[in-house]
């Protein structure tokens, strides 16, 4: 299993296939009832022979599954850090961006800019005259 995740009485996983490149698998235990078996794979058989390892693999260690889960998330978590510095890293400064700008092109983007937001007018102007910002900015 590539995939596991643990979720109530419910356990799932991505598996590699045959037929198709991954058959994704879910085992639903309800407490005293019969386990509902879903699998994607063509096999018609309940449980079919992925849904089966699924549950030996819980049976056997539990944990296993729970930690899978972990791992999944703080992967998923390091993946948004990175893109998120990234993001800044490659960001130009304002004043790299305005260096080379004529006053014409500075105006019209600052106009642009108010057209689409008013409220960045109305901070332009505070900056400008030195007054306090507002809670609102």
């Amino acid at each position: 299993f590539s995939i596991l995740i643990r979720c109530g009485n419910a356990i799932s996983g991505k598996i590699p296939g045959n037929t198709k490149p991954f058959y994704y698998v879910k085992v639903t235990l309800p407490e005293g009832g019969t386990p509902n078996y879903r699998c994607g794979c063509p096999d018609p058989s309940s449980p079919c022979k992925h849904c089966a390892s699924l549950l030996l693999l819980w049976a056997v260690e539990p944990t296993v599954l729970s930690f899978c889960f972990l791992f999944l998330f703080f992967k998923y978590i390091m993946i948004l850090i990175i893109c998120w510095q990234q993001k800044f890293k490659n960001r130009p400064k304002v004043e790299e961006m305005v260096a080379n700008q004529t006053r014409e092109q500075l105006v019209q983007a600052i106009t642009a800019v108010c057209d689409q937001n008013p409220n960045f007018l109305s901070k332009i102007q505070r900056i400008l005259n030195n007054e306090p910002a507002l809670d609102s900015d």
